[in-house]
């Protein structure tokens, strides 16, 4: 009679020690749910080139955006645009080649595709990140040459197969070239 009693206290342990740990970890994974553990990471980096036009009242700012993926999970890129403002003047402009586009098999050579630089891909129409990956888009603008601006890079995209869309932003000032 012993021996069973000490069976079903050995059995209710186990089981409250069991749910016990079910409980620390559904915990520990909803504090890292609500901290932003499984959210995307990257890293903006935004350059400029700022140039004088051939037309002596305008410059010609280049921007160059780079995207690094941190270790956390691949995004799908949805927008990616630059606005740049001035005293006299706002715009905005998007980043170029952050679409995924499509391409053609080529008949000639049976595993050989083609670009077709004109064409979205529909399929699978936005650009992947993958984790670790470091990759650079740009853009240029004119502005006025007397004028600072502010430039801004804002970076809409998400996971796969998620329904929380993020937003990346990044932000820069070019002063007027002497």
């Amino acid at each position: 009679m012993c021996l069973a009693s000490v069976k079903d206290w050995s059995e209710i342990a186990k089981n409250v020690f069991t749910s016990f740990g079910f409980l620390a970890g559904g915990i520990f994974f909803a504090y890292r749910f609500c901290a932003g553990y499984f959210l995307p990471n990257i890293v903006l980096e935004v350059a400029t080139d700022r140039r004088h036009s051939t037309d002596s009242s305008k410059d010609i700012v280049a921007i160059s955006t780079t995207i690094i993926k941190g270790d956390r999970g691949r995004i799908l890129i949805h927008d990616a645009q630059v606005r740049i403002t001035a005293a006299s003047t706002r715009s905005v402009v998007p980043l170029v080649g952050t679409e995924r586009l499509t391409y053609r098999k080529e008949k000639s050579e049976p595993y050989s595709r083609r670009v077709l630089w004109d064409q979205r891909a529909e399929s699978a129409p936005f650009l992947s990140v993958t984790p670790g990956e470091k990759t650079t888009f740009s853009c240029y603008a004119e502005i006025a040459s007397n004028e600072p601006c502010t430039i801004e890079v804002v970076i809409v995209g998400k996971r796969p197969y998620s329904r929380m869309t993020g937003q990346w932003r990044a932000s820069h000032v070019s002063l007027p070239t002497v």
